[in-house]
């Protein structure tokens, strides 16, 4: 059999099939080699040119090849000067200058993460602050306008005249009538000195009426006529309503004995108690809007109680008139009180986490809500709480440490970022370095976790040198722990030093009651150095 030649066609076809594959094997190395550069950092290493500058196994330049410090990977408090283990037995890991450019618990979020987590963000803003409370008031009757009839003789009730709590009695109208042996017995003490003329005795018998319970238009009365009266009746001093009663024909009279209690009710108080934030201070002279019996109206705050309950509230009163008797002692009614404040910074309440311990938000540093930036969880130190803007629905609250005016803080989604950014964030938002105060004089106490590992835990006070909050944080102790017998709880004054590697440190303890004294020195010997204040930081 013979073969027939190829055609020119079929030579072309089977040239062609063979470079394609040598086009892709070609490709295919190229990929492999690129792909091993990259890693091995080839092509975006400064020093390529300069072998000494590389360190022969991992590349690195030598210049910033030396670790800054080593920390625990659950602690980031915990640090050292070398490697070594942690309180959890943990290897510690080496940070590097590279690794150190943001603030501890910064974290970095890709955009389709954000989107993704409803973050939204808002600004801290230097606005009036509006301060806006409703509280359940009462009415209750005018003390003032209050008059009590009791018995200031021996005697017995003869007749009554008003029967039922609730009754209204006008001025002048009878109440009730006794009769009293002494008032017989004073009556006729009196008509005997007005017969003698001697004006001493006249003005002690007077005298002697008016203290058992006689007005002195009734003694007048008695000296006009001359004539002793057996049952004495007892008249309204003014317009009310009987509140209290306690009458009955018959009754037998003590001195002291409660008869009667008329309440006039033209004036009215209403008392609202107030939980006891006194950092929002409602004053004399404040308006508040009454809700009260279908009427609403605006009243003035005329006085300020100025202690508290056993429930911790603070009670303000107003005053009603109530000359068309609309309103009764009993009723429950309304007030909103409304009160403006200068500016101050504030930020949308929704942003505040609050765990009972240290209030906190996440800080947007370089971040847009559409695209991938940086967050850090911050502490702050809550104030007064705004009202809702009726308008927006936005809630704000003040802000007395920790942020400034223009700041960006997430008010949704900020729990996810909290919990990765607030896990090894120092919570700090500023740094004392940068103020030029390293060192700073505070106020605290000691907290439950104490002294442990070189360390002591400080609840204390905002430090307005540095712009920080009141905190709960942990400082490394220049001094032995077996020094401080403070306990928990104390109030501590110390010095604060802030140190160069962005640690903290207490170096002083003020007063010397907490310290353990120490032993005197002998005469030409050094003081020994305070533990952990070496130039190296070694403590940490």
């Amino acid at each position: 059999m013979t073969s027939k030649p190829l055609s020119r066609r079929t030579q072309m076809s089977g040239v062609s099939a063979v470079g394609t594959l040598i086009w892709i094997a070609s490709l295919l190395i190229a990929l492999v080699a690129g792909i091993l550069i990259s890693q091995n950092g080839w092509l975006s290493d400064p020093g390529m040119g300069n072998p000494a500058s590389m360190d022969s196994e991992t590349g690195k330049d030598s210049a910033s090849d030396e670790p800054l410090y080593w920390v625990a990977p659950m602690d980031p408090n915990f640090r050292r000067d070398g490697p070594g283990l942690s309180p959890m037995g943990m290897e510690l890991v080496p940070v590097y200058a590279e690794d150190n450019q943001d603030s501890p618990g910064t974290i970095a979020v890709d955009g389709a993460v954000i989107q993704s987590l409803g973050v939204t963000l808002g600004k801290a803003q230097q606005l009036p602050l509006v301060i806006e409370r409703r509280v359940p008031a009462q009415v209750v009757a005018n003390p003032e306008t209050e008059w009590m009839l009791m018995s200031r003789v021996d005697g017995w009730v003869e007749e009554q005249f008003v029967f039922r709590v609730g009754e209204f009695v006008k001025q002048g109208e009878p109440l009730l009538s006794l009769y009293s042996p002494r008032l017989i017995s004073a009556q006729e003490e009196l008509l005997a000195a007005l017969a003698s003329r001697r004006s001493a005795l006249i003005e002690a018998s007077r005298s002697r009426l008016v203290a058992m319970g006689m007005t002195r238009a009734w003694v007048r009365a008695l000296e006009r006529r001359r004539k002793i009266q057996q049952k004495v009746t007892i008249l309204a001093p003014q317009n009310g309503t009987v509140t209290a009663l306690d009458l009955q024909p018959g009754r037998r009279l003590t001195p002291q004995t409660h008869l009667l209690t008329l309440s006039d009710f033209s004036t009215l108080w209403l008392e609202a108690d107030l939980y006891g934030n006194r950092s929002v201070d409602f004053e004399v002279g404040d308006a508040g809007l009454v809700r009260l019996g279908g009427q609403q109206f605006e009243q003035t705050i005329q006085r300020v109680y100025p202690l508290l309950d056993r429930l911790g509230n603070y009670r303000l009163q107003l005053t009603l008139d109530n000359a068309q008797a609309a309103f009764l002692p009993g009723m429950w009614g309304e007030v909103q009180l409304r009160k403006q404040y200068p500016a101050v910074v504030q930020i949308p309440a929704d942003a505040v986490i609050d765990d009972g311990l240290q209030p906190r938000v996440v800080l947007a540093l370089d971040s847009a809500a559409d695209d991938s930036g940086k967050f850090k969880s911050v502490a702050v130190q809550t104030g007064r709480r705004s009202a809702v803007n009726q308008s927006t629905g936005t809630a704000w609250v003040e802000v007395l440490a920790g942020l400034e005016a223009g700041d960006q803080v997430v008010t949704s989604g900020q729990f996810m970022l909290d919990s990765e950014s607030s896990v090894s964030s120092d919570l700090l938002r500023y740094d004392p370095r940068d103020s030029g105060r390293e060192r700073v004089w505070m106020t605290g106490t000691l907290a439950p976790a104490g002294v442990k590992n070189g360390r002591i835990v400080i609840q204390h006070q905002g430090i307005p040198e540095w712009r920080w909050p009141a905190m709960t944080q942990d400082y490394h102790l220049a001094l032995p722990a077996s020094d401080v017998v403070a306990r928990p709880g104390d109030l501590l004054r110390m010095e604060l030093v802030a140190l160069d590697d962005g640690d903290y440190c207490v170096v002083q303890l003020e007063s010397s009651s907490l310290l353990k004294p120490r032993p005197a020195r002998e005469p030409g010997r050094a003081a020994p150095p305070m533990e952990g204040m070496s130039h190296d930081h070694s403590h940490h």
